[in-house]
């Protein structure tokens, strides 16, 4: 079952997503999910621990975190954290003559002429109504991937995870995401994926930074956001809904993973 991330363009000029994400409260974390573009995270305040496959990559402010093609990734922060994130679509690479899929860039990247280039992309993606903004973002996006190329592609056979295990774990991913609301156990998810359940548990939380059950839960609350916006269910409902065997531990478990109740999160969202 493949559930990997799909970008829809808004645009077809521009096959590029730009987003600026302001994360405020610590223990917070994104889904671990892939897709066959790169991505970029460029950081501009605060620190936060970025995973991709195998690796644990601590980045803070003026640094880039960059996410290979087809790479299991996620965010986990302890801090406030502000940050752009790039996702260049591999048909934009394709037209421009290369392939991400048979690229792979260093992790990390400390590079002034990058981060320059992805503040003036910023700036530019704002302008509207500027004349020229469509080449010249193009333009912008095409630099900054060129100098990647030059200056910061990994050494040859430094890409160490099984092909195997990395297609085990991406189909307890889609697992999940899809039968999220229905009693899971490790054992039906490690059939599933094809693994045994200790070696599903260990490598799990090695790629992700999460244990299945911790993966599970924020799933679980994140699914809930919406519904606990609508107003129309009561809390126990809500939890009931998205899988949680009863109001109690959903909100022990909301508290944990966003930070409030979901009592308060209802009243600040409607």
């Amino acid at each position: 079952m493949s559930t990997h991330e799909r970008h829809v363009l808004s645009d077809g000029r521009l096959p590029f997503i730009l987003r600026d994400y302001r994360c405020l409260g610590g223990n917070r974390a994104s889904y671990s999910n892939w897709h066959e573009n790169i991505e970029l995270l460029y950081f501009l305040e605060g620190r936060a621990t970025v995973s991709s496959n195998e690796r644990q990559i601590e980045v803070g402010a003026g640094e880039l975190a960059v996410i290979n093609a087809n790479h299991i990734h996620a965010i986990r922060a302890d801090t406030d954290i502000h940050y752009i994130v790039l996702i260049v679509d591999r048909s934009f690479c394709l037209a421009n003559h290369f392939d991400p899929n048979g690229v792979l860039f260093r992790p990390l990247v400390r590079d002034a002429g990058i981060t320059h280039l992805l503040d003036t992309l910023l700036a530019e993606y704002r302008e509207e109504e500027a004349p020229h903004r469509i080449p010249l973002i193009r333009a912008r996006v095409l630099s900054v991937l060129a100098l990647l190329l030059r200056d910061h592609c990994a050494a040859e056979g430094s890409e160490e995870e099984s092909p195997h295990l990395l297609a085990s774990i991406k189909e307890a991913l889609g697992y999940l995401h899809a039968e999220y609301a229905e009693p899971l156990t490790l054992d039906g998810l490690a059939a599933t994926a094809g693994i045994s359940k200790y070696y599903l548990a260990r490598e799990f939380r090695r790629l992700t930074g999460m244990t299945v059950i911790e993966y599970l839960n924020a799933l679980r609350c994140e699914k809930a956001k919406p519904l606990l916006s609508e107003g129309r269910e009561s809390i126990e409902a809500v939890a009931r809904a998205v899988g949680f065997s009863g109001a109690t531990y959903f909100a022990r478990v909301f508290r944990e993973t966003v930070g409030m109740l979901p009592s308060e999160y209802r009243k600040g969202n409607r």
